[in-house]
């Protein structure tokens, strides 16, 4: 009788056992899927159960801190990625989610310890080189923005943000010219998004190539015609041809699309 009430008694213990895995791999799996639809609150609703079953579920405090992330709750996710990473110390992509909360809560300093964590334990993430890249650039650090943006270029060719990033560093350093070949470079493979030639445009203003920066805006407003950047841009390479009345009218165009830059030329050369 001894014996089979122990079998009974561990035949129970395994089975309640497999429930409470079951309930776990549950919680998680219903919380993506609210994940999914963008229904994050009832996402952590559901992670937290998991969490509350499990206290060393790195996964639902992962995707936890991903919906507070989506929340605007950064500090939130930031204590949910430090569990995580208590879990597991070399979750590389935990400490880079923690680097991108850090970064926007404009904590850039700590941003960076992050991504350079990461970056230490899987030494060829592509998207860890960008971010630290676009970090050091908030920092005023372009040499360096420059270097992690060549490795990550290196590691993934297809990494566009990567060379958009690395021509916006090159024209803070006033490398105009290699800010113009990335542009260029970009403007090639995709000649349809108007931010490229935005982008091209500004710099050539810089180098004094207003006709060609003119074609680079005309370009960017075909593409987009509520483009108030644009039309700024043109105005000011307008008025630097000696076109007074072009550059009013494209300013005045920027300022009713809420360009505060094109307001200021207009108050300033068009009255």
């Amino acid at each position: 009788m001894l014996s089979k009430f122990i079998f009974n008694l561990l035949i129970l213990l395994i089975y309640f056992s497999s429930i409470t895995a079951q309930e776990k791999l549950d919680y998680v799996k219903k919380g993506n899927e609210f994940f999914d639809k963008k229904d994050f609150g009832k996402a952590i609703k559901y992670y937290s159960k998991a969490i509350q079953l499990n206290s060393k579920n790195d996964d639902a405090f992962y995707y936890r801190a991903s919906a507070k992330f989506n929340i605007g709750d950064l500090k939130g996710a930031i204590d949910d990625y430090s569990n995580v990473l208590e879990i597991k110390p070399k979750n590389f992509i935990a400490y880079d989610g923690r680097g991108i909360t850090k970064f926007n809560l404009g904590l850039y300093k700590q941003a960076l310890i992050d991504f350079t964590k990461a970056l230490s334990i899987v030494p060829d993430y592509a998207d860890g080189y960008n971010n630290r890249a676009f970090t050091k650039a908030k920092l005023n650090d372009y040499y360096g923005a420059i270097k992690d943006y060549d490795k990550a270029i290196s590691l993934d060719s297809t990494n566009l943000n990567a060379k958009y990033n690395r021509g916006v560093a090159k024209d803070s350093l006033g490398d105009y010219d290699g800010a113009i070949t990335d542009f260029s470079l970009l403007i090639k493979i995709f000649p349809k998004v108007p931010e490229n030639f935005l982008a091209r445009g500004n710099v050539l203003i810089k180098l004094k190539n207003y006709k060609n920066a003119i074609l680079d805006f005309n370009f960017a407003i075909k593409l987009k015609k509520d483009y108030g950047d644009a039309f700024c841009g043109r105005g000011t390479a307008n008025y630097y041809l000696n076109n007074k009345k072009n550059a009013c009218v494209d300013w005045q165009k920027a300022s009713e699309l809420r360009n505060k830059q094109a307001a200021k030329y207009l108050f300033q050369f068009c009255k």
